[in-house]
Parts: structure tokens; C-alpha cells; sequence
């Protein structure tokens, strides 16, 4: 960016500013709203609390054992048999649909 341009654009700084808050923001909420996220930031916590010596290996597992059971809780469960089309095709079906289709 050039000073003219630099020169021209700065009554916008405190907007462009605010968009860029903005866009933190809702990039943290996005992460703050995803399970995944969340678990894997714990379970890294975990492993560097571990890693220092502030876990002894029996805490460290099992406070490992009971995060992934709260994970597995949170996720949906699995039906009790697999659809035909993903015995077959190794998936959902939908990827081999729109392979079909290029």
C-alpha cells in the first residue's frame, strides 16, 4: 500500500480495525462451538501438563480415559448395521456420486 493510498484510506482504519476484531471473534466462536476443537485443545493440555512432570502417569491416563468419555458422549452413536451402499463402496455414497457425475 502506497502512501497516497495509505494517506486516502485512513479515516477507514477504525473501521477496517473493528472487521478485524470482528473476524477474531468469530473465528473463536466458531472453535469455541466445536466439540473437536474443544477436545483436542484438552487433550493437548493434558499431554504438556504430563510432559512437565505435573501428571503422574496414572492421573495422566486417567484423566485421559475420562475426556474421551465425555467426547465419545457427545458424539452421535452409530447405527447398529451399515447401510448396504457402505459395505459396498467404503463410504456414504455421496463421494461415489459425485465422482459419477465428472
Amino acid at each position: 500500500m502506497g502512501l497516497f493510498t495509505g494517506l486516502l484510506t485512513l479515516p477507514l482504519a477504525p473501521v477496517r480495525g473493528t472487521m478485524w476484531v470482528a473476524e477474531k471473534l468469530y473465528e473463536q466462536a466458531e472453535q469455541d462451538a466445536n466439540p473437536d476443537v474443544q477436545f483436542r485443545a484438552r487433550l493437548e493440555t493434558l499431554q504438556v501438563a504430563y510432559e512437565l512432570g505435573e501428571l503422574t502417569d496414572e492421573d495422566y491416563e486417567q484423566a485421559e480415559q475420562e475426556l474421551v468419555a465425555q467426547f465419545e458422549a457427545l458424539q452421535p452413536p452409530l447405527p447398529d448395521e451399515l447401510p448396504q451402499e457402505v459395505i459396498d463402496h467404503g463410504s456414504d455414497g455421496s463421494a461415489a456420486e459425485q465422482g459419477q457425475g465428472a
